[in-house]
């Protein structure tokens, strides 16, 4: 509850000062957008099986998701409109149902490459573009880290591309709501465990004061280039059909129709029901069958596998 509070005031203190410089709310945090945003969304690719901190960017994305890949491994796909960091990455490969997820945004997705599904999707779904082996000129590569852990990519290599790049922003990704009020129905939820393997545990810890959740990775936190920590408003598991594909292991996520879902939020979860139909946004439902309220602010997307272990 007294995080809920400090959300109020930082909101109504950053409307009272910046108001003046403000055009709307983004679609997709629902927080103030400033004149001068990005206003193009673009989804990067970036590496998850990294050694030490060399992230960058995810600090300043609207929504993530993190998809398993194979091995028991994941990969992350940030969506940055907003802001585009100067420095994204590491960069690495598209897989079908990542495409999937750009198309459903309408993002330019960035990439090194993609499996034999994943350039079969980009094909066959006609999707906005950025491949490492065919436009190497906007990325780069930073040589004291070691391959192929140091693609990046950032707003002075997208600049002039995304210039070209018309977009019709929609009106709300999510209901956000306007005031964040602690539910007194709703289970507490303040540890929240995905054990995608043994080597790979994803833990958010819910920070009252603060009123956000912190992610830790293997029961430390997950922290960035630049030591930035990820802070999160609003946490899903997308709980998902998957199989195995070929003899390296490459799964097949199944994105469509529904599944189970649960949504954190101030320390409390909601359990409920996504649904995709179509090519339009996937839906996050109650258990009343009603779209649940956002929090303002940045959410992480976890597409789990059916079956996996998730404690809280």
């Amino acid at each position: 509850m007294v995080g809920s509070v400090r959300k109020i005031i930082i909101v109504i203190l950053f409307l009272l000062v910046f108001s003046p410089l403000i055009e709307a709310s983004s679609p997709f945090t629902g927080l103030a957008l400033p004149r001068d945003a990005r206003k193009v969304p673009v989804m990067a690719i970036i590496d998850n099986f990294v050694p030490g901190n060399t992230q960058s960017g995810l600090d300043k994305a609207s929504i993530v998701y993190e998809f398993p890949v194979e091995g028991g491994i994941t990969r992350l796909m940030a969506l940055f409109y907003e802001d585009i960091p100067t420095r994204i990455g590491p960069i690495r490969s598209a897989r079908e149902y990542m495409v999937q997820k750009a198309r459903e945004y309408n993002a330019v997705m960035l990439h090194a490459g993609a499996s034999p599904g994943g350039y079969e999707a980009i094909n066959r779904m006609s999707i906005n573009n950025l491949d490492d082996f065919y436009h190497s000129d906007y990325f780069y590569r930073d040589n004291s880290l070691r391959a192929p852990h140091n693609l990046f990519s950032g707003w002075p290599y997208l600049r002039d591309f995304l210039a070209t790049h018309n977009y019709t922003p929609p009106a709300s990704r999510f209901p956000f709501s306007s005031i964040t009020i602690t539910s007194l129905t709703e289970p507490e939820a303040k540890n929240v465990r995905i054990r995608f393997s043994a080597n790979n545990i994803v833990e958010y810890r819910y920070l009252p004061w603060e009123g956000y959740y912190q992610r830790y990775v293997n029961g430390s936190p997950h922290v960035l280039e630049n030591g930035a920590p990820i802070k999160v408003d609003n946490l899903v598991i997308q709980f998902v059909r998957t199989q195995i594909l070929d003899e390296e292991g490459r799964l097949g996520v199944d994105l469509e129709g529904s599944g189970p879902l649960l949504v954190f939020q101030d320390g409390q979860v909601i359990e409920g029901t996504w649904l995709k139909v179509g090519p339009g946004w996937t839906s996050f439902l109650d258990d009343r069958g009603r779209l649940i309220n956002f929090n303002a602010g940045k959410t992480w997307v976890e597409i789990v596998p059916r079956g996996q272990e998730v404690s809280y």
